[in-house]
């Protein structure tokens, strides 16, 4: 695999991710007075609900996705190289994308 195309595949994957857990961070965040449960809940079980919502989107969907319905090219079946690529923008993504989404919902709490 080229380094272009490595690279394209981490940042790609970065940027979606990055606002998959932005959302979801400030869903969590926007909804959390409204559900009976979760009214009084801490900003550490925020972070938490949203780092698990945002993991299971971005990790075990697309794995279910792929299976389901019987795409042939996923993420799951690309080579060594470009799953790596994909995962770790996935990770980074994820973090940097829940710190934004804190940022966000700390300005509009």
């Amino acid at each position: 695999m080229s380094v272009t195309g490595y690279t394209d595949r981490f940042v790609a994957n970065l940027i979606v991710s990055g606002l998959i857990a932005c959302w979801t961070m400030f869903a969590v965040a926007w909804f959390d007075p409204n559900v009976p449960g979760m009214k009084h809940s801490s900003p550490a079980i925020q972070i938490g609900l949203s780092a698990l919502l945002a993991a299971s989107l971005l990790f075990i969907v697309p794995l279910l996705w792929s299976r389901v319905v019987g795409v042939r090219r996923t993420l799951f079946h690309d080579t060594a190289a470009d799953v790596g690529a994909a995962l770790r923008g996935r990770a980074v993504g994820l973090v940097l994308g829940l710190l934004a989404g804190v940022t966000l919902a700390m300005q509009y709490q």
